[in-house]
């Protein structure tokens, strides 16, 4: 027996935070809005966000770049680690 998708359920898309998630596994980065991780957070992160943040450096800043590459060095880092 073949299963049909049910007629409610045809116009459902896919949420834009699992877009997201998607988007960023492409390009092996971290989801820090996903909330899923259960590993401790290291901290070396902590220690930067906290820096990053008490500098003003957040999503409404158009220095979010750096933040962004700080979160990328240590995602570097903590791959070679784990590896």
């Amino acid at each position: 027996m073949k299963l049909k998708l049910s007629t409610r359920c045809q116009n459902l898309v896919q949420s834009e935070i699992r877009s997201m998630s998607l988007e960023c596994e492409k390009i092996e980065g971290i989801n820090l809005s996903q909330g899923v991780c259960d590993l401790k957070t290291p901290s070396i992160l902590i220690k930067q966000a906290e820096k990053a943040l008490r500098q003003g450096l957040n999503y409404y800043n158009s220095d979010t770049m750096v933040f962004m590459s700080c979160v990328k060095r240590w995602q570097k880092k903590w791959r070679e680690i784990i590896k």
